[in-house]
This record gives C-alpha cells, structure tokens and sequence, in this order.
C-alpha cells in the first residue's frame, strides 16, 4: 500500500508541481485579484448593512437585532469572509486544463500516456488551488481578523464542528473538481468552452451560496439547490463554521454523507461522460 502511494505521488506529484510554479510567476494577477475580492467584500459589507438598516427601521429596532433568513448582520458578515475562504480552498478547476489541451492540440498525447488523465486534471487542478489557497484564504483569514475588531464576528463553533468542517472542505472540493470534470466533457462536443464557462459560473456562484445564503432561497430555488451538486461545494462546508451543528454530531455525519453520496454520483456521471468523449476526441489546433 505505502509503495503504490509513492508510486502515484512520484507520477501525478510534477503535474501539481509544475502548476503551482506556473502560478507563482503571474503573481501580479493574484494581487490585482484579491484587490478585486475585496472590494467585494466591501461592496458586501455596506449593502448587507444597508439592508440590515432599513429592515431595523420598519420594526423600529437597531440593525444589529435584526434577523433575516436566521442571520444577524454579524453572522452575514462572517458568511461572507467564509464564503471567500472556503470558496478558495474547494475550487479545484479542471475544465481550463481540459480547454488547454484540446485547442492546443495536446489531448492526444495525454490519453497515450501510461497515466489516468482524470488524475493527472486533478494534480494540476490541486497545484493552482493550492496557491490559490494560500494566497486567498490566508489574505480573508486575516481580514476576517481584522474585521472582528470593529465587528463581533458570531466565532460560535464547536470543536467537532471545526473538524466535520475541515472534512466537509475536503469533500467539497473532491465534488468541485468531478463537477468541473464533467463540464469539461462539453468542450470534446462543442469545441467552444466561453459560453460554457460563464453559463456554470452563474449557476455556480448562485446555487453554491456564493450571492447570498441558502437559508434565503425561496423555497423552490432551495429545491433546485438541493438536486444540483453545487451547494456542496460551498454552502455546507460554510454552515460547519457558522455553528449551525453545534451538539448536533448525528446531523452533521449526516451532511458529511450527502456530500460522500454526491462524490459517488458525480464520479460515476464523469466516468461516463469520460468514456463518451474519448470516442469523439476531435484535435485542433495540433
């Protein structure tokens, strides 16, 4: 077991590698990035507040007492610096790696290699999250820090829930990467990823609570939420650090085995979609 484990680091292990390099030299990238995220976080902030504010007028009330959808302004708060971390710490892309090697002509020699090309998609797609991560969740983590000063950010969770949550990230990006696998399929039957992309963004961001909270759906959009894969990405790794189950360990093994279910279906869609698409391999630009 310990030989086949080095055995598959020493393969897969370059491809992680290679890509965090790769990513390091476009630092300037990240940091106009992360300027970018923050001043959403900014945006966030006065809106919500705004919001909060004018909720606390029509019940004559100070904001800071005002609920919506279960949320306080500070707990809003902290869902959006969660949001931000733990969105960089799931968002394991493969379909940019897909889209790479086919218009650049490489996809051939990636399914001749003696190596699981889904595997090596999941590398490279760990090396970029990796410093993604570490560059994003560190740059949050701190501001969130920061903000705790001025804000009395609700830090209520558990000690089991920290840890289900740190699982739950686990599995989260496991399900983001499938996911982003088999959209990537798209790309061997259409050739054009642009609208692709943007069209998954959308629903992405939406459906994974990365607007607004779940708990604020509608209730058929709530629905919608619960047949996609998108909210586990996200969404249920964020209600572990919110302390929504505290002394509740049953639920949360609960959450954590949806979230494994979905890993199987996903895995099982992708290995399908995966086989279809290798039938249809259409090379251009190579």
């Amino acid at each position: 077991m310990r030989r086949r484990f080095g055995s598959l680091l020493r393969r897969y292990l370059p491809f992680t590698r290679s890509v965090m390099l790769g990513a390091v030299q476009y630092r300037f990238r990240f940091i106009f990035w992360i300027l970018f995220e923050f001043l959403y976080v900014i945006i966030a902030y006065f809106l919500w507040k705004g919001v909060y504010e004018a909720r606390a007028v029509a019940e004559g009330v100070t904001y800071d007492l005002v609920t919506i959808g279960g949320y306080g302004f500070a707990m809003m708060i902290l869902y959006v610096f969660l949001e931000k971390i733990v969105g960089s710490l799931t968002a394991l892309a493969a379909e940019n790696f897909i889209d790479d090697d086919i218009h650049g002509g490489n996809i051939a020699l990636r399914l001749i290699k003696p190596i699981d090309y889904r595997a090596q998609l999941f590398a490279q797609a760990l090396g970029y999250a990796a410093v993604s991560a570490i560059i994003f969740a560190s740059a949050f983590a701190i501001g969130m820090l920061v903000v705790s000063r001025f804000v009395a950010l609700p830090f209520i969770a558990d000690v089991p829930s920290i840890l289900f949550g740190i699982v739950s990230i686990l599995f989260g990006g496991v399900i983001f990467f499938l996911t982003s696998f088999l959209f990537g399929m798209i790309i061997f039957f259409t050739l054009n990823s642009f609208g692709m992309w943007q069209l998954k963004g959308a629903i992405e961001r939406l459906l994974a609570g990365g607007l607004i909270p779940i708990a604020l759906f509608p209730d058929w959009l709530k629905g919608i939420s619960d047949l996609l894969p998108f909210a586990q990405t996200r969404y249920v790794p964020i209600t572990f650090f919110l302390g929504q189950y505290n002394g509740d360990i049953p639920s949360a093994l609960a959450a954590l085995a949806v979230q494994a279910i979905w890993i199987a279906i996903m895995y099982a869609a992708s290995t399908l979609a995966w086989k279809g698409a290798v039938r249809r391999v259409v090379v251009s630009g190579g």
